[in-house]
């Protein structure tokens, strides 16, 4: 629902008074609402709340009252109302509160709010800056203290599970503390698990605000696949030309598919990330974007008669959609393949330098941010040496001498959204960086 706010400017939200009691119940319906009590045998002619049907009948009443709105969005007794600019932000909020007026209909006026830049709504803020996590929860998520067994485990993941979409690759993160969960395992607090917390916790309060999709834009979707889980990651190209991200997905592998290839899982994340994402991609042009270069001939009807029985099952399964595979090497895939696996442990800001041959020195730098940072965002840095040990540390006065052309490169970080130069500013301000 919520991506149906982008390119939204002004926004208002109406919360109907007692909604369902607004609604009279069938006469023929009363008497299954019936309940005793010391005076006598009572029944509604109103809906009750706690029925069963009674969440589906009222929403599917609302979608039919507000239906021929444009801009408009209700769930249950939420009503938003939205804008690209404030005329046509007026035009609709004057035929919603028409509309409810003409079916009898009341809103809690002290729980409305009218022509703001951002509101709440679904447990979201939602502005024209995009879709962030409402700052109540987040509070909550902040002051959330480690979990002492099991079922506060359970329960701070079902809190941060809601914002699930807004952490890359959760279901790799959450995998040290769904251990926790098996009914065989013993209730272990390790220092990994405290690391995944404190991960989890700093990733969504942290997290970047999603764009909502626009079907007149390109799409991809970005897979990666590790021994713990597969995820994925839904981008559009922007008018400006960058990439805004729509949304991430990941889910826990099985205990079967924990045994595939490494090029059957990298097909499963393909497979699984297009059907997640059907409903932006279906119908559209969609660029699928994978770091495993023999996918790009097996998940297409070429090499569909060369794959085995299994591979083939998964490229059948993506016959419904309009897609191109890409390769997209490892050292590149940023969202995906370094956020699936578990980041680096250090936090260290190293230096050293490099002295050449003609007198020199040049002025390297390596980041390690175990994937994250204050910015919620992260940066790759290819770390050149011609060492294959480690690289030397600014402590151990060390400088390294270049005796060839071989170079060892190591991966030290991850970049999102094309923001790596804005990070490695704030990250190396007045210092010399060769990549």
């Amino acid at each position: 629902m919520l991506s149906r706010t982008r390119g939204m400017k002004w926004f208002s939200t109406i919360d109907l008074k007692a909604a369902y009691h607004q609604v009279r119940l069938h006469p023929s319906s009363r008497d299954l609402t019936a309940f005793i009590t010391p005076f006598g045998c009572y029944r509604f002619r109103r809906v009750p709340f706690g029925l069963p049907s009674a969440a589906a009948m009222f929403q599917r009443l609302m979608c039919s009252i507000l239906a021929g709105i444009n801009n408009t969005m209700v769930f249950q007794d939420d009503i938003l109302v939205m804008g690209r600019s404030r005329d046509d932000h007026d035009q609709t909020l004057l035929k919603v509160l028409n509309t409810l007026d003409e079916k009898g209909l009341t809103a809690e006026f002290s729980k409305c709010k009218f022509a703001c830049d951002h509101v709440n709504y679904l447990g979201h803020v939602v502005s024209a800056q995009g879709i962030k996590p409402k700052e109540e929860l987040l509070s909550a998520i902040r002051r959330a203290p480690s979990p002492h067994n099991k079922d506060e485990v359970r329960a701070f993941l079902g809190l941060v599970e809601f914002y699930s979409k807004f952490v890359n690759n959760f279901s790799t993160k959450t995998y040290d503390l769904r251990q926790l969960l098996k009914t065989k395992n013993k209730f272990l607090w390790s220092e990994a698990c405290q690391n995944a917390f404190d991960m989890l916790k700093n990733d969504i309060c942290n997290a970047p605000p999603l764009q909502g999709f626009d079907s007149s834009l390109r799409s991809g979707i970005t897979t990666d696949a590790s021994c713990k889980g597969i995820g994925a990651v839904l981008t559009q190209i922007n008018k400006e030309g960058y990439e805004d991200t729509i949304a991430f997905a990941s889910r826990s592998l099985t205990t079967s598919e924990e045994k595939y290839s490494v090029i059957e899982r990298e097909a499963l994340a393909c497979v699984w990330a297009m059907e997640h994402f059907r409903q932006y991609v279906w119908g559209t042009p969609v660029i699928l974007r994978c770091d495993h270069k023999p996918l790009v001939k097996v998940l297409t009807t070429k090499g569909l008669y060369k794959a085995s029985p299994r591979l083939a099952r998964l490229s059948v399964r993506l016959f419904d959609y309009n897609y191109v595979v890409q390769y997209l090497p490892g050292v590149k895939n940023t969202v995906a393949d370094f956020l699936s696996r578990m980041p680096l442990p250090s936090n260290d800001i190293e230096e050293f330098q490099n002295t050449n041959e003609d007198g020199t020195e040049d002025m390297w730098v390596a980041i390690v941010e175990e994937g994250i940072c204050k910015e919620r965002r992260y940066v790759v840095l290819v770390i050149c040496n011609s060492h294959r040990s480690r690289l030397p540390r600014a402590r151990d006065s060390a400088r390294a001498t270049r005796h060839s052309r071989t170079v060892h490169r190591e991966t030290v970080g991850s970049g999102l959204n094309g923001s790596t130069v804005s990070l490695l500013r704030y990250y190396l301000c007045n210092k010399e960086v060769i990549i």
